[in-house]
């Protein structure tokens, strides 16, 4: 079915020297005060004042560069062009299948630095904390995963729970937002045939392709997948099954 889914500019100012030969005949400068003097602590004083200053303009640029506003990654509807509608959708199921083989399905997830540019601070909090409780089991399976997965093709996916949120809201998205979730990833297995399982979760469109802010669970691929025939899609690509629409 083909329907679917700096370095900052190195700042580097040369400092100038500037050096004065002193000219025959004239006047010797008055000498320097002797060390310890009032005149000697002032210059101290102001040179240590002057290096904090500088320090704390650095560390103010260097923070604002960490913040969100710093991140490149953003959140992203869904595409006008219909191709690249699709081509978002399989990557998708690309990119979980590979996770799932993998045995790292983790690594579907975006890490914290992405939480942070998607989310706002609420929204990146309650994501975590549903990551703790589901991690354990999600790790605890990826090996039955990985081995249901051997050997087989990525072919294509259905997407369920495909809609487009608003900026804010209940997953608190920093901006309007192509999110999905239920992902059907479709294989081809050399001795099973066609198989399928189900990655549920909240996959939100970036500007980095889909990812996952979290991940509740995922079925290993198995064969005679009833929702090969069942499943209604919202979007779906790679698949001319008959039954899958």
């Amino acid at each position: 079915m083909t329907v679917a889914r700096a370095q900052p500019p190195a700042a580097s100012r040369a400092l100038g020297a500037r050096v004065a030969a002193p000219l025959a005949g004239a006047p010797s400068p008055p000498a320097s005060p002797p060390a310890g003097t009032a005149a000697d602590s002032h210059v101290a004083r102001t040179a240590v004042a002057t290096r904090a200053a500088l320090l704390v303009m650095s560390l103010g640029v260097a923070l604002a560069g960490c913040g969100p506003a710093g991140i490149s990654l953003r959140a992203e509807s869904v595409p006008v062009a219909p191709s690249a509608r699709d081509a978002a959708v399989l990557a998708l199921g690309r990119t979980v299948f590979a996770a799932v083989q993998a045995g790292e399905v983790e690594r579907v997830l975006f890490d914290d630095l992405d939480l942070r540019a998607l989310l706002d601070g609420a929204g990146a909090s309650r994501a975590a904390a549903v990551r703790h409780t589901a991690g354990p089991a999600l790790r605890a399976g990826a090996g039955a995963l990985s081995l249901a997965a051997a050997g087989a093709r990525y072919v294509g996916v259905c997407l369920q729970e495909s809609s487009v949120a608003r900026g804010g809201g209940a997953l608190g998205l920093r901006r309007e937002a192509w999110v999905v979730g239920r992902v059907l990833v479709v294989a081809e297995h050399p001795r099973a045939g066609r198989v399928a399982g189900w990655a549920e979760g909240v996959f939100v469109h970036s500007s980095r392709g889909f990812g996952a802010v979290t991940l509740d669970r995922i079925e290993p691929l198995r064969p005679a997948h009833s929702d090969l025939e069942l499943a209604v899609c919202d979007m779906a690509a790679g698949l001319d099954e008959p039954g899958v629409r």
